[in-house]
Protein backbone atom coordinates (compact mmCIF):
# COMPACT_ATOMS: atom_id res chain seq x y z
CA UNK A 1 0.00 0.00 0.00
CA UNK A 2 1.40 3.49 -1.20
CA UNK A 3 1.50 6.03 1.51
CA UNK A 4 3.67 9.37 2.13
CA UNK A 5 6.19 7.37 3.78
CA UNK A 6 6.72 5.24 1.01
CA UNK A 7 9.94 5.33 -0.94
CA UNK A 8 11.87 7.27 1.86
CA UNK A 9 13.72 4.11 3.14
CA UNK A 10 16.17 4.61 0.43
CA UNK A 11 18.11 7.52 -0.49
CA UNK A 12 19.09 8.20 -4.22
CA UNK A 13 21.90 10.69 -4.50
CA UNK A 14 19.87 13.62 -6.93
CA UNK A 15 21.20 13.96 -10.20
CA UNK A 16 21.64 17.63 -10.14
CA UNK A 17 20.74 20.97 -8.63
CA UNK A 18 17.39 20.99 -9.57
CA UNK A 19 16.29 17.87 -8.24
CA UNK A 20 17.37 19.15 -4.79
CA UNK A 21 14.69 21.22 -4.58
CA UNK A 22 11.60 18.70 -5.16
CA UNK A 23 9.07 18.90 -2.86
CA UNK A 24 8.31 15.35 -1.33
CA UNK A 25 4.83 14.45 -0.38
CA UNK A 26 5.87 14.57 3.43
CA UNK A 27 6.45 18.29 3.35
CA UNK A 28 3.09 18.74 1.16
CA UNK A 29 1.18 17.24 3.45
CA UNK A 30 2.82 19.37 6.55
CA UNK A 31 1.89 22.53 4.05
CA UNK A 32 -1.47 21.43 3.50
CA UNK A 33 -2.26 20.30 6.92
CA UNK A 34 -1.44 24.34 7.61
CA UNK A 35 -3.27 25.81 5.31
CA UNK A 36 -6.06 23.20 6.06
CA UNK A 37 -5.93 24.15 10.03
CA UNK A 38 -5.70 27.98 9.43
CA UNK A 39 -9.28 27.59 6.86
CA UNK A 40 -10.59 25.60 9.90
CA UNK A 41 -9.75 28.06 12.55
CA UNK A 42 -11.38 31.19 10.40
CA UNK A 43 -14.08 28.93 9.69
CA UNK A 44 -14.81 28.06 13.20
CA UNK A 45 -14.30 31.91 14.07
CA UNK A 46 -17.17 32.90 12.18
CA UNK A 47 -19.50 30.91 12.92
CA UNK A 48 -18.60 31.17 16.72
CA UNK A 49 -19.29 35.34 15.69
CA UNK A 50 -23.28 34.44 14.26
CA UNK A 51 -23.40 32.33 17.27
CA UNK A 52 -22.27 35.32 19.16
CA UNK A 53 -24.40 37.66 17.65
CA UNK A 54 -27.64 35.43 17.79
CA UNK A 55 -27.23 35.17 21.49
CA UNK A 56 -26.98 38.67 22.42
CA UNK A 57 -30.12 39.24 20.28
CA UNK A 58 -31.23 36.60 22.26
CA UNK A 59 -30.42 37.88 25.77
CA UNK A 60 -31.08 41.33 25.28
CA UNK A 61 -34.54 40.75 24.46
CA UNK A 62 -34.57 38.11 27.41
CA UNK A 63 -33.22 40.91 29.68
CA UNK A 64 -35.51 43.35 28.28
CA UNK A 65 -38.50 40.96 28.84
CA UNK A 66 -37.31 40.27 32.27
CA UNK A 67 -37.15 44.09 33.57
CA UNK A 68 -40.23 44.77 32.05
CA UNK A 69 -42.32 41.66 33.72
CA UNK A 70 -40.82 42.77 37.03
CA UNK A 71 -42.24 46.16 37.48
CA UNK A 72 -40.09 46.76 40.79
CA UNK A 73 -39.58 49.94 42.49
CA UNK A 74 -36.82 51.94 40.72
CA UNK A 75 -34.45 51.07 44.51
CA UNK A 76 -34.98 47.49 43.61
CA UNK A 77 -34.37 47.56 39.99
CA UNK A 78 -30.73 49.00 40.44
CA UNK A 79 -30.18 45.78 41.31
CA UNK A 80 -30.99 44.05 37.71
CA UNK A 81 -28.76 44.22 34.68
CA UNK A 82 -29.79 46.62 32.01
CA UNK A 83 -30.30 45.75 28.87
CA UNK A 84 -27.37 47.42 27.98
CA UNK A 85 -24.83 45.84 30.08
CA UNK A 86 -26.02 42.78 29.35
CA UNK A 87 -25.58 43.59 25.87
CA UNK A 88 -22.35 45.17 26.14
CA UNK A 89 -20.78 42.34 28.65
CA UNK A 90 -22.26 39.45 26.02
CA UNK A 91 -20.84 41.36 22.94
CA UNK A 92 -17.26 41.35 24.94
CA UNK A 93 -17.63 37.57 25.92
CA UNK A 94 -18.06 36.59 22.41
CA UNK A 95 -15.20 38.75 21.32
CA UNK A 96 -12.58 36.89 23.80
CA UNK A 97 -14.20 33.53 22.81
CA UNK A 98 -13.74 34.59 19.08
CA UNK A 99 -10.23 35.69 19.75
CA UNK A 100 -9.22 32.34 21.77
CA UNK A 101 -9.97 30.03 19.12
CA UNK A 102 -8.78 32.17 16.16
CA UNK A 103 -5.37 32.62 18.19
CA UNK A 104 -4.94 28.89 19.05
CA UNK A 105 -5.86 27.77 15.32
CA UNK A 106 -3.81 30.09 14.26
CA UNK A 107 -0.44 28.79 16.38
CA UNK A 108 -1.37 25.31 15.39
CA UNK A 109 -0.98 26.74 11.91
CA UNK A 110 2.00 27.84 12.68
CA UNK A 111 4.02 25.36 14.64
CA UNK A 112 2.75 23.08 11.87
CA UNK A 113 3.99 25.30 8.89
CA UNK A 114 7.61 25.84 10.97
CA UNK A 115 7.77 21.61 11.36
CA UNK A 116 7.18 21.95 7.34
CA UNK A 117 9.43 24.57 6.88
CA UNK A 118 12.28 22.80 8.63
CA UNK A 119 11.18 19.50 7.44
CA UNK A 120 11.62 21.11 3.63
CA UNK A 121 14.77 22.89 3.93
CA UNK A 122 17.06 20.07 5.68
CA UNK A 123 15.57 17.84 3.04
CA UNK A 124 17.11 20.55 0.53
CA UNK A 125 20.21 21.30 2.56
CA UNK A 126 21.06 17.52 2.79
CA UNK A 127 20.64 16.64 -0.99
CA UNK A 128 22.66 19.58 -1.93
CA UNK A 129 25.31 18.11 -0.07
CA UNK A 130 24.98 14.86 -1.12
CA UNK A 131 24.84 15.92 -4.53
CA UNK A 132 28.06 18.16 -3.92
CA UNK A 133 29.63 14.94 -2.58
CA UNK A 134 29.01 13.18 -4.84
CA UNK A 135 30.47 15.25 -7.71
CA UNK A 136 33.32 15.59 -5.56
CA UNK A 137 34.19 11.97 -5.12
CA UNK A 138 32.59 10.80 -8.74
CA UNK A 139 30.12 8.46 -6.87
CA UNK A 140 27.21 7.67 -9.12
CA UNK A 141 24.38 6.32 -7.35
CA UNK A 142 24.39 3.02 -8.70
CA UNK A 143 27.89 2.96 -7.13
CA UNK A 144 26.25 2.44 -3.48
CA UNK A 145 24.40 -0.49 -2.67
CA UNK A 146 21.11 -0.09 -1.40
CA UNK A 147 20.24 -3.21 0.21
CA UNK A 148 23.08 -3.67 2.78
CA UNK A 149 22.89 -0.53 4.68
CA UNK A 150 25.76 -1.14 6.67
CA UNK A 151 28.08 -1.22 3.58
CA UNK A 152 26.86 2.20 2.82
CA UNK A 153 27.41 3.32 6.03
CA UNK A 154 31.22 2.41 6.55
CA UNK A 155 31.90 3.67 3.07
CA UNK A 156 30.45 6.62 3.67
CA UNK A 157 32.73 7.05 6.94
CA UNK A 158 35.41 5.77 5.20
CA UNK A 159 35.37 8.51 2.12
CA UNK A 160 34.02 11.25 5.39
CA UNK A 161 37.62 10.36 7.13
CA UNK A 162 39.49 10.70 4.13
Amino acid sequence: MENMFSGNREKRIPKNFKDCYKTDDLTKNLWLWCERIETWGSVICVILGIIGIISIISDGIQAKKMLDMLELPPEIRVELKSVFVVVIEEIVKWIFYCFLEYCAYHVIALLIGSLATIVQHTKITANINLLRYAQENNIQDDEINTENDVDNNSYINNELET
